[in-house]
């Protein structure tokens, strides 16, 4: 049926951007790659705007989004990136946020999972060259 031809090319993409992005068997066992996004965020400070791409992450009962900023000359200073990236680990209740800046890339992950796991995702990222 198309709802499933549909499912089966969204899944394909998924696979292929995950690939891209992600070194092969990096991520935590037990999770897989349930949804990706890719958005352009722009402000007035941004007028040209940067791209940010979501990966969400589910094991059947935690689910984890890890998000990969691309970080421009202009981007990294008006927002500070330089000196401010968020680079560490923040445990909030149940909710851990880890980052980290990887060449041109901010990597932040926030999910209901252990510090271990959130470091291990981190770790799972691929450097990815700039985007000319």
């Amino acid at each position: 049926s198309d709802t499933i031809k549909s499912c089966e090319e969204k899944f394909q993409g998924l696979a292929a951007e995950f690939k891209h992005y992600f070194k092969k068997n990096k991520i935590p066992q037990g999770y897989t790659p349930v949804s990706f996004r890719k958005a352009l965020i722009s402000n007035n400070s941004s007028p040209g705007g940067h791209t940010v791409y979501q990966f969400q992450f589910s094991d059947g009962i935690a689910s984890v989004s890890v998000f990969i900023e691309q970080i421009t000359a202009q981007s990294s200073e008006q927002k500070g990136y330089a000196e401010n990236g968020v680079n560490g680990v923040l445990k909030l209740g149940p909710v851990s946020v880890a980052g980290k800046t990887i060449g041109n890339q901010q990597i932040t992950v926030l999910g209901a999972i252990p510090v271990s796991s959130a470091m291990h995702f981190l770790d799972a990222v691929k450097r990815q060259e700039p985007e000319l």
